[in-house]
C-alpha cells in the first residue's frame, strides 16, 4: 500500500493552472524584435531554474510551437502562421471603426496612435497608426505588456471589475503595489474621468496618453498615444491628450451606433 500523500482536486488544479501560466509565459517571450532564445536566457529573463526551463520548453517543443535553430538557439515553428490567421480572422470591428480616427489624429500631431484591449492580465495593442517620425518602443502589435506600467495599461487596469483588478494588483511585489499611480485613490480617478497620461514609464524619455473607449459587448478599449518628450512641450502635450479624449468619446459613440445597428 502507496503511502505518498494524495494531491486534492483543487491542489492539482492550481498546480496545473501555474504550469500552464509559466508555458505561455515562455512562448511569449518570442516577439519580432526578438524571435530566438536559448535556454539560459529564457532561464534568466523569467526566473527559473535550467531544469524548470528545459522542461517547458521540451514540452513546447513536442507541441511543434517551438524548435531548435541554430544550435543553441529556439524560435517558434511555422504553427504561429495558423494561430495569427485565427487571431487576424478574430479582431474586433472596433480596429477598423477606430482607424480614420487613429488616422486623423496621426495626421494632427504626428505621432504614433494606438489602440489596445486586456487580454486578461496583459494589454495588448490591437491597432497603431505610425508617425512619420517613428521612435522604438517596447509596445508593438501582439507583444503582451504590463498592466500596471504606461498610460494605456493604466487606463485599463481601472476599468477592470474591482475584485479582479485587486487580484492583480495583490500579485504584484509591494514595491510596484505601494506606488501612488497604483493607489485605489489615483485608479479610481482615472476610472472616473477616462483618462490619464504617463512619463517614462515603460520607455525612457517617451511620454503617453490614453483615454477609455467603453463598448457595451466588447468591454473597455483603450486609444492613446506615445510621443518623445524632447519635441513635446507642455502645451503640444496637451493639445494631443484633448485629441486622444476627444477621438475616445468619438469612437465609444460610433461602438455604440454600430452595436445598435446590429
Amino acid at each position: 500500500m502507496s503511502t505518498r500523500p494524495r494531491t486534492s482536486d483543487a491542489a492539482g488544479k492550481a498546480n496545473g493552472a501555474e504550469t500552464g501560466r509559466r508555458l505561455l509565459d515562455v512562448l511569449l517571450l518570442f516577439s519580432s524584435s526578438r524571435p530566438t532564445w536559448t535556454i539560459q536566457d529564457i532561464s534568466k529573463s523569467l526566473g527559473f531554474s535550467l531544469s524548470t526551463t528545459y522542461r517547458y520548453v521540451s514540452a513546447l517543443k513536442d507541441s511543434g510551437l517551438i524548435d531548435r535553430f541554430d544550435g543553441s538557439q529556439y524560435r517558434v515553428t511555422e504553427l504561429a502562421f495558423v494561430l495569427a490567421e485565427a487571431a487576424r480572422r478574430g479582431l474586433p470591428a472596433v480596429s477598423e471603426i477606430a482607424r480614420a480616427t487613429m488616422q486623423r489624429i496621426r495626421d494632427d500631431v504626428d505621432e504614433s496612435v494606438f489602440l489596445a484591449r486586456r487580454a486578461g492580465w496583459n494589454v495588448i495593442m490591437i491597432a497603431r497608426e505610425e508617425s512619420k517620425s517613428p521612435v522604438r518602443l517596447q509596445f508593438e502589435p501582439g507583444r503582451p505588456m504590463l498592466l500596471h506600467s504606461g498610460s494605456l495599461s493604466r487606463v485599463l487596469l481601472a476599468a477592470m471589475p474591482e475584485a479582479e483588478r485587486e487580484r492583480y494588483l495583490s500579485s504584484l511585489a509591494p514595491a510596484t503595489r505601494n506606488k501612488e499611480l497604483l493607489s485605489d485613490t489615483a485608479l479610481e480617478l482615472v476610472r472616473r474621468t477616462g483618462d490619464t497620461e504617463s512619463f517614462e514609464e515603460v520607455d525612457e524619455g517617451i511620454w503617453g496618453t490614453a483615454a477609455a473607449v467603453i463598448t457595451s459587448g466588447e468591454g473597455t478599449f483603450a486609444l492613446g498615444c506615445a510621443a518623445p518628450l524632447y519635441r513635446n512641450d507642455e502645451g503640444r502635450r496637451q493639445h494631443i491628450r484633448t485629441l486622444i479624449t476627444e477621438g475616445a468619446r468619438e469612437l465609444t459613440d460610433l461602438l455604440s451606433g454600430s452595436t445598435r445597428g446590429m
